[in-house]
């Protein structure tokens, strides 16, 4: 009876346990800072990515099992952050005890912490599309490495993705809309865009710079701003759109 009463104890008490665990994780979806890795990691020099550092040589030798550093540039280099990134945390490569608390705190050794390393590559999905299906391969690494499904990965995405862009958005034009009017109208194509990159979602993005520059040069400023904080290329692209659209009226 004794050793029933017990278990009974530990059950509720794990099932609390992971309640909590939920509950403080809600609403923590976002993307990792690559910066404060980077540095964590010393590989950041003068503001730029050193794969040429000894931790990145060191990073390429547990690369061979999942071929990461074919992904981006050159072949056989580590030679962007995210190829890095994406190996030392799958292979947990070790960091001295001073900085150990940056990389758990941006990229935890859990659920939450892959599925915030397949959201960095879901956004390159977005914001350069030419290289899509070789970001959706590595995210397949990680959702068979680390046991993530398809719903959550996307379900965190999308939450990542408007938390970042409502961030942006109530910074560069929360002077004049609402939490609410950002959500559901000014900052919605974008949102949108980077859960599905389809050109006409991206023509949704332009249709709304255009008609705010036209509304107040300086709500157009602002909702470009958003644009570049989220990716320079992308922003580029978009703003490019929108000046031939507003030449043709």
């Amino acid at each position: 009876m004794k050793r029933i009463a017990i278990s009974a104890i530990f059950i509720v008490g794990f099932i609390l346990l992971s309640k909590n665990a939920l509950i403080c994780a809600a609403g923590d979806e976002r993307f990792a800072d690559v910066d404060k890795i980077l540095t964590a990691y010393g590989c950041l020099e003068n503001g730029q990515y050193a794969y040429g550092s000894y931790i990145v040589t060191k990073a390429k030798i547990f690369d061979s099992n999942y071929d990461i550093s074919s992904i981006e540039r050159i072949k056989n280099l580590l030679d962007t952050p995210e190829e890095f990134i994406t190996v030392s945390y799958l292979k947990n490569l070790q960091v001295i005890e001073e900085v150990k608390g940056i990389l758990q705190n941006e990229l935890p050794r859990d659920k939450s912490g892959a599925l915030r390393l397949s959201s960095m590559w879901l956004k390159k999905k977005a914001e350069y599309p030419e290289n899509a299906a070789s970001y959706q391969k590595v995210v397949d690494i990680i959702k068979n490495d680390c046991g993530l499904n398809n719903g959550e990965i996307k379900n965190y995405f999308a939450k990542a993705v408007e938390n970042e862009v409502l961030k942006q958005g109530n910074e560069y034009l929360g002077k004049w809309y609402s939490p609410k009017q950002l959500k559901e109208d000014i900052c919605k194509p974008i949102i949108e865009y980077y859960i599905d990159p389809t050109q006409s979602n991206k023509d949704k993005i332009v249709a709304m710079g255009a008609q705010l520059l036209k509304e107040n040069q300086n709500k157009g400023q602002g909702y470009i701003e958003v644009l570049i904080k989220l990716n320079d290329r992308l922003a580029t692209n978009i703003i490019n759109k929108i000046h031939e659209a507003r030449l043709k009226n």
